[in-house]
């Protein structure tokens, strides 16, 4: 739904509103893609040099930004905001999640890009990088995430190709 503040601050919403529009898929495969990436996001995160450093704002975004993280990263990978993707492209996008269980070094590249996306957007904005903890809470960053990759959209992967 690309509103990872909600899924971060608004629980109620996932669970309420909105969990009709999110689990409304015909295939489970882009729900366990999702949860994937949303994991290796925040393991990644955890030991992430970015968790112990001295910037204020990359320790935020470190411990509490991993659904923006896993949402770019997500963007990046399929190169759109498409779930609802062809067999031959989420047969592409399987074979990369295995391939990581083999040698994660691409997901950590990718990691590594998506929260460099997330930080250049939030230090950019003075209301984001005056309180990093908010900002990631924020409606208008997940649409500030959006916009973002929409115009650079040429950083993505994607699979479809």
């Amino acid at each position: 739904m690309k509103t990872p503040s909600d899924a971060r601050a608004r629980k109620y919403k996932v669970w309420g509103e909105l969990h009709g529009k999110i689990f409304s898929g015909q295939s489970v495969e882009p729900y366990i893609i999702a949860a994937l990436l949303s994991r290796f996001a925040s393991d990644w995160l955890r030991v992430s040099p970015y968790a112990i450093g001295d910037v204020d704002v990359e320790r935020i975004i470190a411990k509490r930004g991993s659904f923006h993280v896993a949402r770019i990263a997500a963007f990046l990978l399929r190169g759109n905001d498409e779930w609802k993707i062809t067999r031959p492209t989420l047969q592409r996008l399987i074979e990369k999640l295995e391939t990581h269980e083999n040698d994660p070094s691409e997901f950590l590249e990718l990691m590594d890009e998506a929260f460099g996306i997330l930080l250049k957007i939030i230090t950019e904005s003075e209301t984001y990088a005056a309180d990093a903890d908010r900002a990631l809470k924020s409606a208008s960053l997940d649409r500030d995430i959006d916009k973002y990759l929409h115009l650079n959209k040429s950083v993505a992967v994607n699979l479809s190709a």
